[in-house]
């Protein structure tokens, strides 16, 4: 599993005042969970169109990646993001979040 942290502290204190000032969390929570999983999706895309580094054929891993991410569930506290059935990378299910 993958968590990510966020280290600036302007943008950790506005992300706080953020989830303070709404009522009910999930929806921005979900929000968020979308464009992760888009900006993921658009970073994976890009490393599939770049040439393999050692010339091989090209076996497109980073499309199946892409294709693989998914959105898992959404609470009041968190939104996951699932990379699942990924060859080569483990075999189950990956969450990062």
């Amino acid at each position: 599993m993958l968590t990510l942290h966020v280290l600036d502290d302007d943008t950790r204190a506005a992300l706080a005042r953020l989830m303070g000032a709404v009522r009910h969390p999930r929806p921005l929570l979900l929000a968020g969970t979308i464009a992760g999983r888009r900006l993921l999706q658009r970073h994976f895309t890009a490393r599939d169109r770049t040439p393999n580094a050692l010339g091989g054929r090209h076996t497109h891993f980073w499309r199946e990646v892409r294709d693989s991410t998914q959105l898992g569930p959404v609470t009041d506290r968190e939104g996951i993001i699932a990379i699942c059935g990924v060859r080569s990378v483990s075999g189950r299910c990956d969450r990062p979040d």
